[in-house]
């Protein structure tokens, strides 16, 4: 089983619209691609931390980027997946800890910093992300987790 954690840039990916779609990641190949992962439950098992989902709901309420419309739009589209929640816990407390006091890396945000902590409690395969600092993290020796990018994630279901 290949455990997959998202990061919420994803779900933002997932729901765009063509006037606000990056040149780099096509929204609709990002819908298809965690739909896929998420039907193919006998290989995958696709996953999202309660702090991805915060973020998400928070930037949709507070920002200037995302709006309320678009909170709805990704609810429905969490809806049709068969995701599995990452909850908090003791060890995602302490990874969460870890990385920020010990392995701290003053580029990164708060919140990715916990993403990351919970996709190693929660020993993750891969975390996928387009942000770019995220992609160049570097984690705690002998973690089995890998950040890409979704085309990596991409070759991973052929």
């Amino acid at each position: 089983m290949i455990r997959v954690a998202i990061d919420s840039d994803l779900f933002f990916f997932s729901i765009a619209n063509s006037s606000k779609a990056s040149k780099k990641v096509s929204p609709s190949g990002v819908k298809n691609l965690l739909q896929h992962i998420s039907t193919h439950t006998d290989k995958f098992e696709l996953c999202v931390s309660s702090t991805v989902l915060a973020e998400s709901v928070m930037v949709c309420l507070e920002s200037r980027k995302h709006d309320i419309d678009e909170l709805h739009e990704m609810i429905t589209f969490w809806g049709g997946l068969n995701i599995k929640f990452l909850h908090p816990n003791d060890v995602a407390a302490y990874m969460c800890n870890l990385l920020i006091n010990k392995y701290k890396d003053s580029r990164m945000m708060p919140t990715d910093v916990f993403h990351i902590g919970y996709a190693l409690a929660y020993d993750m395969d891969y975390f996928v992300s387009t942000d770019r600092l995220l992609l160049q993290y570097k984690l705690l020796e002998g973690s089995k987790l890998k950040i890409i990018h979704p085309d990596m994630l991409r070759t991973l279901i052929r």
